[in-house]
């Protein structure tokens, strides 16, 4: 699928505008089928009371550990060539997340939810004083299972990467725009990039938001500790790697003193969609 596109393209995009779009990754049929699963690790994630999020925005953190054929949306042939170019080819997962900014009866509210007000999601900065470093360290990979562009799309400044501190709310309300995209295609941004989830809708709006890093940088969860030790067994080389599996710090030196152990060339068209 990459071979349509432009590596080099999508790169210019994200660092001058801070996103890109790329339409036609995915097929109609495995959008419906995904927001399906989707849809039964929500309810039965809220019958276990264990939901995550509000009747106004659902939210599904780590969502393969519920089905393990999930995880293939964070290693798409696409992402993996975009973040390689981007970051390196040792490039990790730091924080996947199933999200629904949708207006749906009967779901209380949890003890936490995300993504409202404007921010961004660079996590190298000095928090105290709201400044940002630059340039950035992150990138999400959002993957649209349904159309973007209505009432509950995500909202963001354009080249507001390039800021090292948030913009005054009156500039913020003249060029803030709507992503808008077709379902099946994926949306690139720096985590720099000022933005904020839109205004609830009762129209379904089921996205993955998937935030890579370099090797080195912490990821939001424990995936060794969260996924079942059946489940790790399956994992390939690539899953592994994704999932911090050869960024773990070695427990003393007879076995090695380097942290990493450098991605090796692996079979793409085995491991990537």
């Amino acid at each position: 699928m990459t071979d349509k596109y432009s590596v080099k393209k999508i790169r210019r995009s994200i660092k001058t505008k801070g996103f890109c779009v790329v339409e036609n990754i995915l097929t109609k049929s495995f959008c419906n089928k995904t927001i399906v699963k989707l849809e039964k690790i929500l309810s039965n994630l809220h019958k276990k009371k264990s939901y995550f999020g509000s009747s106004t925005n659902q939210i599904i953190y780590n969502y393969f550990y519920h089905d393990l054929n999930l995880l293939k949306l964070t290693h798409l042939k696409i992402i993996n060539s975009v973040m390689t170019s981007l970051i390196d080819e040792n490039y990790v997962l730091i924080s996947p997340a199933a999200r629904n900014p949708r207006i749906k009866q009967g779901l209380k509210k949890s003890k936490k939810t995300s993504g409202s007000g404007w921010h961004t999601d660079s996590r190298v900065g000095d928090p105290v004083k709201n400044l940002l470093f630059k340039p950035s360290m992150n990138y999400y990979a959002i993957i649209a299972l349904e159309n973007f562009g209505g009432q509950n799309s995500t909202e963001y400044v354009p080249k507001s990467h390039l800021r090292y501190k948030k913009p005054l709310n009156r500039f913020i309300e003249r060029q803030h725009k709507k992503m808008k995209c077709k379902a099946g295609s994926i949306i690139f941004f720096d985590s720099g990039l000022w933005h904020q989830v839109g205004k609830p809708s009762t129209n379904s709006r089921w996205s993955i938001f998937n935030m890579y890093g370099p090797w080195f940088m912490k990821p939001y969860f424990n995936f060794a500790c969260g996924l079942k030790k059946n489940q790790i067994k399956k994992l390939n080389k690539v899953q592994r790697k994704i999932l911090h599996f050869d960024s773990i710090p070695p427990k003393d030196s007879e076995g090695r003193i380097a942290t990493l152990k450098p991605a090796k060339k692996v079979d793409y068209k085995k491991l990537y969609l």
